[in-house]
């Protein structure tokens, strides 16, 4: 992970495969196809569509903060929860760490 501009937002499988279940982690699969969520998925994981769940209706733009908050509220995630974010859309998951960043606790 040495080329990644902030190596410290990811964690390795065996760290997700050693704490998961853990209150305070929520693991959320970002996928344009979620079909993918439906064939098998972390075990846990609740499903975000990146074009519907993570735009506006009206526009190209991501949800704004309280649409955002309203999602992480529905997975049970408050300001001390570590989110573990991932799935088929690359770009996806790396947006939404951006977005999500200010919000969760980084792995310890």
């Amino acid at each position: 992970m040495g080329e990644y501009a902030n190596p410290s937002a990811l964690v390795e499988t065996d760290w997700l495969e050693d704490h998961l279940g853990e209150a305070g982690i929520r693991v959320i699969e970002v996928d344009e196809d979620t079909t993918a969520y439906e064939k098998g998925h972390i075990s846990g994981a609740v499903s975000w569509n990146w074009n519907t769940d993570l735009h506006a209706p009206v526009g190209r733009d991501y949800v704004d903060q309280d649409g955002l908050s309203r999602l992480l509220g529905q997975t049970g995630a408050t300001a001390d929860t570590t989110l573990i974010l991932y799935g088929g859309t690359t770009t996806g998951s790396r947006h939404m760490h951006t977005g999500c960043s200010a919000i969760s606790a980084s792995p310890t």
